[in-house]
């Protein structure tokens, strides 16, 4: 027998035997473990994509002085951080004391009630108990007469005497809660804070002052006067006597210096 037949011919084919088909009926794990886990290597070109467009350099961009010289690193390209503030943040809510002041600090009231009988005041008439109500005088000067006329002539003579001009404003009381409120204490703030004199503080707490003194005239001739030709809240050096229980019941008050000076040289309480 030849050696062809006992030793049969190497086979030259480089190609790999024909690996089996996986089976459908195999694991999960079966399936995927047969598969290669390299990729083949692919000669042709990657479609990668282009770098972006980088902004040109400026020569003002460039890291801060003295950064990235220890050690050799790169320059901070963060930005320096802004100052802080020199003011303090204010808190959401602050305490405001506050207070308010007239413009003047005294002012004068008219009424006739309580001053007495104006015919034995101004007349010399003998003293009448039922003139003490005022309303009742108010009623016999609105009827007239020669006492009235009198009176009223009088009048005319003190109020050129006054040199009053121009004219004033009065403010009408009606009840005397008004009169209260205009004596009522101004509260100061407890501190001045453009002050940095420390001492007040050994100083005992002073109580409140009134915001605004109110004194009676108790002349016959200026209250009758002011009452007669003040019209309103308006009071004209100009206006005439005009003797009606509309105008000689009130109460007024004025806090213009003109009055308050005739007041206190005739008298105030």
């Amino acid at each position: 027998m030849s050696d062809q037949n006992q030793n049969p011919p190497a086979d030259n084919n480089n190609n790999p035997p024909p690996q089996p088909p996986p089976s459908s009926g195999g694991s999960l794990l079966n399936r995927f473990g047969s598969r290669p886990t390299t990729t083949p290597q692919n000669n042709s070109p990657t479609n990668t994509p282009p770098p972006a467009n980088q902004p040109p350099s400026s020569p003002f961009s460039r890291a801060p002085f003295g950064a990235g010289k220890s050690g050799g690193g790169t320059g901070n390209t963060n930005p320096p951080q802004p100052p802080p503030p020199p003011f303090r943040p204010l808190p959401t809510r602050e305490q405001v004391e506050f207070a308010l002041f007239p413009l003047h600090t005294v002012a004068v009231k008219f009424e006739l009630k309580g001053l007495g009988d104006p015919f034995y005041r101004l007349l010399g008439h003998d003293v009448t108990l039922e003139n003490s109500d005022s309303r009742l005088v108010v009623r016999k000067l609105e009827q007239g007469g020669d006492d009235v006329k009198a009176i009223q002539a009088m009048m005319d003579k003190s109020w050129e005497k006054y040199a009053f001009k121009g004219a004033s404003i009065v403010y009408l009381l009606e009840n005397e809660a008004l009169v209260k409120q205009l004596a009522a204490p101004s509260y100061l703030p407890k501190k001045d804070f453009f002050d940095d004199d420390e001492d007040d503080k050994d100083k005992k707490s002073e109580p409140p002052k009134p915001a605004i003194k109110v004194v009676r005239a108790i002349d016959m001739m200026l209250v009758l006067n002011v009452l007669a030709r003040a019209r309103t809240q308006v009071l004209l050096a100009s206006s005439p006597v005009m003797f009606s229980q509309h105008y000689l019941n009130r109460a007024l008050v004025s806090d213009d210096p003109r009055l308050v000076a005739l007041a206190l040289a005739t008298g105030v309480i």
